[in-house]
């Protein structure tokens, strides 16, 4: 069965021109290399049990990829938990910075437990703020694109369209290029409104919003055909939708591809 992602000659032509060095055929990862990759994981109660488990599921499919092409290392972020880290210049708090091996993800993941509400609007501005402020003071040309993933059920208890809002129009005062921030979320669970609220996001800030399209949701792999006819039959991401996941927020023609939906 072909791939859902159209073959080209060359980058296509979403790409800009400084960015072509980092696609090639043999990689289809490569543009990771020119992003720093941050993770934001949902440690609110609503993830307790089968969510925290699905949520580990995703990020052993994505932290391998995501760690070998990012140099300086990825940072990762829980809601709730805060690390007593001191955070690099132009980071946000209460971070773990650097890590670069898969391992490492696995285990912090492993030592935090579920709980409170779900803060996504504050815990992107603790991590926004500081980096426009360092796109602002240095040059928006002298500083690392970065691609957040946020894995969550979908459910804030804030308003992070509000905060996203915000930080559209300060990128826009900036006048930084589509691809400088980034916010991929992927919703673990199949709860319908949740869902439909991460999609609303997704709408608010997409390509046929008229705003700063930097904004993409994804879920797992549709299966719906095999998972009737063995509901047993575990949740598992493909190579396209894997490519999404990291890639959907600051790629335009992966952000335009149809979001896959759970089945129920």
């Amino acid at each position: 069965m072909p791939g859902i992602f159209p073959r080209v000659r060359g980058p296509p032509k979403e790409i800009p021109d400084h960015l072509v060095k980092y696609s090639h055929a043999e990689d289809k990862y490569a543009f990771l290399t020119y992003f720093d990759t941050i993770f934001v994981i949902d440690d609110s109660g609503s993830m307790k049990g089968k969510l925290w488990k699905e949520a580990a599921d995703v990020l052993r499919a994505i932290t391998p990829i995501c760690t070998s092409h990012d140099k300086d290392g990825i940072d990762l972020y829980f809601l709730n938990h805060r690390s007593r880290n001191r955070a690099p210049a132009g980071k946000g708090p209460h971070g773990y910075y650097g890590i670069d091996r898969p391992q490492e993800i696995t285990a912090l993941f492993n030592s935090v437990y579920p709980h409170s509400g779900t803060p996504t609007g504050i815990t992107l501005s603790n991590i926004l703020s500081p980096y426009v402020r360092r796109c602002s003071a240095d040059g928006v040309e002298n500083v690392k694109p970065i691609n957040i993933i946020v894995i969550t059920d979908g459910v804030a208890s804030d308003d992070p369209d509000s905060i996203i809002a915000q930080f559209v129009g300060e990128l826009d005062r900036l006048n930084a290029p589509p691809h400088q921030v980034g916010i991929q979320f992927f919703q673990v669970g199949e709860d319908k409104d949740a869902g439909d609220d991460l999609k609303m996001l997704d709408d608010l800030f997409g390509s046929e919003s008229g705003k700063r399209d930097m904004v993409d949701s994804v879920t797992w792999d549709e299966q719906e055909h095999d998972r009737k006819l063995d509901p047993t039959l575990p949740k598992t991401l493909s190579g396209d939708t894997i490519l999404k996941i990291v890639l959907g927020a600051v790629i335009r023609r992966l952000d335009k591809l149809p979001t896959q939906r759970p089945t129920t």
